[in-house]
């Protein structure tokens, strides 16, 4: 792309050119006057970032997708001279966003300049440095000055309510080899031990805590069968979409909701991504959970190369453990279903999300059959970019797929 400078140059070279070789005072005084312009120019924008200074006020830590993040900038004009068409701009590390304003600053003037960026996706960013543009007004010259002032800022992933999710069809489905129905949130007692900071009330147990005079909490075998696994499909290979909505992100987003939903019913959780790296959160009942699986998903990526089918044959006996599965995907293929009914037979719950890609790009056209083969206990849920995660992960409104021999063993309350 040629620059604008460059044609100046050009044409200030061509005019020379013909003054010395035609000796006419005109071409002569054409290129004084394009040399002083070109001159001023360049000084007039080196002068517009002169005497300048900014500081920078900004919240930083942890938020979330769809909040804002505001800015402060305290700018200062310590030349005699004014500042003209002067562009800052802040936190440019934000995807989608652009933060700033074009300011006219008179001589020893102090401004302050106020801005909020929404957050529209996850993970970890650099908020600033502040940063001062100018540029003369033919646009030859373009200079940038860059202020001290970066803060940090983590955004999880959003998280939508979504109080109809079921693992099955019938919530006395439960683990176990009894087959009669539970209310317990786990199947077992393994010990007791003392009350830390952040145990829910309803698994303090009063006896063994009348007897030694302080608070004591029932234990449960967190490595039998009272927790649920969620795997997201972070192969790079089935991914669709742009750089913000895509169906990485969707991904993402489904995992944080169904995570949140679950520890708020006291639900020990355990997630496992294979993307830009391997990632696993193990289950776990502790005040800092949900912070740790937030923590996770806002830094995963989709860069994996393991599809979905080698990432479960691979982790078969650590998810084999649970009692519940969550399997979130945009991969239109199904080999993966093979490898719950063979090497997670032992799974009693199993609820499968479905990304829909073609609704983020993917040439063709969603056919809700080659997913949903035939009715049974395991509800599989679509998900698409417009749709209503809320009413998508209803289980009165999800499909099923055949996961007959995973259910063996277990009945309805």
């Amino acid at each position: 792309m040629i620059k604008r400078i460059h044609i100046a140059l050009l044409l200030i070279g061509l005019v020379f050119f013909s003054a010395i070789s035609s000796g006419f005072a005109v071409f002569y005084f054409m290129f004084y006057a394009l040399l002083a312009v070109l001159l001023a120019s360049f000084a007039w924008t080196r002068l517009n970032l002169f005497g300048l200074s900014i500081n920078a006020s900004r919240r930083s830590g942890l938020s979330q997708v769809g909040d804002y993040v505001e800015t402060k900038l305290f700018i200062k004009n310590e030349n005699i001279l004014p500042k003209i068409l002067l562009e800052v701009r802040d936190m440019e590390d934000l995807p989608g966003v652009s933060t700033g304003s074009l300011l006219n600053i008179k001589p020893l003037q102090e401004v302050t300049w106020s801005g909020k960026a929404l957050l529209r996706k996850r993970g970890v960013y650099k908020l600033g440095p502040p940063k001062a543009y100018t540029s003369d007004l033919f646009d030859l010259f373009h200079f940038t000055k860059t202020f001290a002032g970066v803060n940090e800022i983590t955004v999880h992933p959003a998280t939508v309510h979504i109080p109809n999710f079921q693992l099955s069809y019938s919530a006395g489905v439960h683990p176990g080899t009894s087959r009669r129905s539970t209310q317990q949130i786990t199947p077992s007692v393994s010990t007791i031990r003392d009350y830390v900071y952040g145990d829910a009330l309803r698994r303090i147990h009063w006896p063994s805590s009348l007897r030694q005079s302080k608070l004591m909490v029932k234990e449960f075998d967190s490595d039998a069968r009272g927790h649920t696994w969620i795997v997201l499909d972070m192969d790079h290979a089935v991914q669709n979409g742009k750089e913000i909505d895509n169906t990485e992100e969707k991904t993402v987003e489904v995992a944080a909701s169904i995570a949140s939903h679950l520890l708020n019913a006291d639900v020990p959780v355990g997630v496992l991504a294979h993307g830009d790296q391997e990632y696993t959160v193990p289950p776990k009942r502790t005040s800092s959970a949900h912070t740790d699986i937030m923590s996770m998903l806002a830094i995963v990526t989709a860069n994996g190369t393991k599809p979905l089918h080698q990432v479960l044959q691979e982790n078969q006996s650590l998810l084999g453990m649970s009692s519940a599965l969550v399997i979130i995907t945009p991969s239109t293929e199904t080999s993966w279903l093979e490898v719950i009914k063979t090497s997670l037979n032992e799974v009693s719950r199993i609820a499968i999300v479905f990304v829909d890609p073609y609704s983020f790009g993917l040439d063709g056209v969603l056919d809700i059959n080659h997913i949903l083969i035939s009715s049974s206990q395991a509800p599989t849920y679509v998900v698409r970019k417009e749709g209503n995660l809320g009413e998508e992960l209803d289980y009165r409104k999800s499909g099923s797929v055949d996961m007959s021999p995973t259910l063996e063993g277990y009945s309805e309350s």
